[in-house]
């Protein structure tokens, strides 16, 4: 993996400029059961669901009448870095008026574009990343994803009358998604949304969630940044349990092993 040191005082100059309102964001007392920040107890179950599901009316009811759920993970974007889930605000509602609680995932994917290339997804990227410093590059791209995806949540989260934002983050590292050939290289985006997140939100935890072979694939088998692991690809309850002793993807600890249902995508809390 490329070395941070010098890619972290990229993002010192970074965040006076693209970061400004990053200490405006937070309100960290949570107003009800659905928002607050503690993580599932092991062996408890949940669900998560996302864009694929808009415009699903059925899916109030497959909450409604599934198992007792103790916890909902609900997805930021529309697949893609920077494309926002345009029914995030009513899949919360379903979450919440349920009285579960809640935790958000992010899709994340590399830049097309590199410095190298001479453009970049994010122009006002130039300003902070010399040219031909993909490291750089790639990192301010993933801090910046992980800063938009929290702040149209929080701005979501706010049109419906919360002023907190839960503290449990994920972030969907999958190979339908780009991402370069260098492994090093997508190791800079997916440090630098966690970086956002543990260094700008007080009490925040950001996790993975990926496959074993998506994530051998995309971050190489070296690359350990150490935060907790979901694991996708279990086929029954009785599976996932058995994953929880597994191998983890990132160097910490598997807290959830998900397994799909014709229902739902079910989640097993280890």
């Amino acid at each position: 993996m490329i070395a941070m040191r010098r890619v972290h005082r990229a993002m010192t100059l970074l965040k006076p400029t693209i970061l400004v309102a990053v200490t405006l964001l937070l309100s960290l007392v949570t107003s009800s059961t659905a928002f607050a920040a503690s993580q599932p107890a092991p062996g408890s179950t949940g669900f998560d669901f996302s864009f694929p599901q808009c415009g699903d009316v059925n899916v109030p009811n497959k909450v409604a009448v599934g198992a007792p759920y103790q916890f909902a993970i609900i997805g930021v974007n529309h697949g893609k870095a920077f494309i926002p889930n345009d029914c995030l605000a009513s899949e919360v509602e379903v979450a919440a008026a349920e009285g579960i609680p809640m935790s958000f995932v992010i899709n994340l994917n590399a830049p097309r574009q590199t410095s190298s290339a001479g453009a970049s997804d994010l122009t006002a990227l130039q300003a902070i990343c010399a040219p031909g410093d993909d490291a750089c590059w790639n990192y301010a791209y993933g801090w910046s994803a992980g800063q938009d995806a929290y702040s149209y949540t929080e701005q979501t989260l706010q049109s419906l009358g919360e002023t907190s934002v839960p503290l449990s983050w994920w972030m969907d590292i999958e190979t339908a998604n780009y991402w370069t050939a260098d492994p090093s290289l997508n190791d800079q985006v997916i440090q630098g949304a966690i970086d956002f997140f543990q260094q700008t939100i007080s009490g925040a935890v950001m996790g993975v969630y990926s496959a074993p072979s998506e994530w051998s694939t995309i971050a190489g088998p070296d690359y350990q940044p150490g935060v907790p692991t979901w694991l996708a690809g279990a086929t029954s309850l009785a599976a996932a349990s058995r994953l929880c002793s597994g191998t983890s993807l990132t160097g910490g600890p598997i807290a959830l092993v998900q397994y799909a249902t014709r229902r739902l995508d079910i989640d097993h809390a280890c």
